[in-house]
């Protein structure tokens, strides 16, 4: 398969259509997998993430876990993480995930280990990421920016019981709010900064920039 091949000499090494297809193939039948990991999984946890040749699973001890795609053998984990809350691949290629506090932080996909972390996120669920930012859903229900350079609270949105606790409901509005303002950083024609609203109008723009005033 082709991320078996990954990394090799491109004028020397194995090309992808040098892997070996199925010795036998049904139409309209699953293959047998390849390998399989029982109770790999921690019961609310999200879809597996795919890195690179790894597949990355939040583990039931609290932890995200990767396998290797070919074999399954375990490569790494990473430092607790709140399972339930979701991982993202960053445009750098790090993996992004919630601690058990709430912080958001970054690991190499690599080898697991933490690049750098955002105490004062105060996330309950990863919505999603762009070029600048990783929006994450707070536990008091509001949408919040986390900058992917600084490292802190860009802008915080309005509470509002409207949020569902899921990506897919909050991440339409991240989206629509990025459209209506393409270039802008979150910023509104007076220059405060400016939180996508969730429900209903309203929020916190003094939070903005720094983030200093939420604990970690």
């Amino acid at each position: 398969m082709w991320w078996a091949l990954r990394g090799q000499d491109a004028d020397t090494g194995p090309q992808p259509w040098d892997a070996e297809p199925l010795s036998s193939y049904a139409p309209g039948t699953a293959p047998e997998p390849l390998w399989q990991q029982p109770n790999a999984a921690h019961a609310k946890a999200p879809a597996p993430l795919p890195a690179g040749d790894l597949v990355i699973v939040a583990a039931p001890d609290g932890v995200l876990r990767a396998y290797r795609v070919t074999d399954g053998k375990r490569r790494w984990d990473s430092p607790p993480a709140a399972t339930a809350a979701g991982a993202l691949r960053a445009p750098d290629g790090s993996v992004l995930t919630v601690g058990a506090k709430g912080a958001v932080f970054a690991i190499g996909a690599a080898d697991g280990k933490q690049i750098w972390l955002a105490g004062s996120a105060e996330a309950a669920l990863l919505l999603a990421v762009d070029d600048t930012a990783v929006y994450v859903l707070t536990h008091d229900n509001r949408i919040r920016a986390v900058d992917l350079v600084a490292h802190k609270i860009r802008w915080t949105g309005a509470r509002s019981g409207e949020c569902r606790r899921t990506p897919a409901a909050t991440t339409r509005r991240v989206r629509s709010e990025g459209r209506r303002h393409p270039g802008s950083e979150g910023r509104s024609r007076r220059g405060a900064p400016r939180p996508a609203r969730c429900g209903r109008p309203g929020g916190s723009p003094g939070d903005g920039q720094g983030g200093g005033r939420h604990g970690a």
